[in-house]
């Protein structure tokens, strides 16, 4: 019965590492994505449309790091640099956007509507870049 109780305890032991483990990733990349929402010239959509979630569309980006340069790369389909707004402080680098995409086409006796509206804020804190910052003006580029 001692052995069955020891396999009892290790084994609670596994599942509760594990789950902190989970908790503590959880955490560290709660912040890794941007989440849209709707916005002030584009509302949202009519109930019929909308998904049952926190943002119904989520903003990835990349961020690199050299000896001259820090870039963060964000992938926007549909929206042009101009669409963008670029704030840089003392301890994080904030994007704003706010994003229009219609598209129709017709295939046949179908007729194809696609379209999304949203706006999104974008923090990039520095505390989670790991290099020191020295804040100069922003550039936007399209590629």
């Amino acid at each position: 019965m001692q052995v069955i109780d020891e396999l009892k305890e290790d084994l609670g032991e596994i599942l509760e590492s594990m789950a902190e483990g989970w908790r503590h990733m959880r955490q560290r990349a709660a912040g890794a994505l941007t989440r849209f929402r709707p916005g002030e010239k584009y509302p949202a959509p009519s109930a019929g449309m909308a998904l049952p979630s926190t943002g119904w569309a989520l903003l990835a980006g990349d961020v690199f790091e050299d000896d001259q340069k820090l870039s963060v790369r964000l992938e926007i389909p549909g929206m042009e640099k101009e669409d963008l707004t670029i704030e840089v402080n003392d301890d994080s680098l904030i994007v704003h956007g706010e994003k229009r995409f219609e598209q129709e086409s017709e295939e046949g006796r179908y007729r194809v509507l696609q379209c999304a509206y949203g706006r999104f804020d974008g923090l990039f804190p520095y505390r989670h870049l790991y290099c020191p910052i020295r804040p100069r003006p922003a550039t936007r580029m399209a590629y």
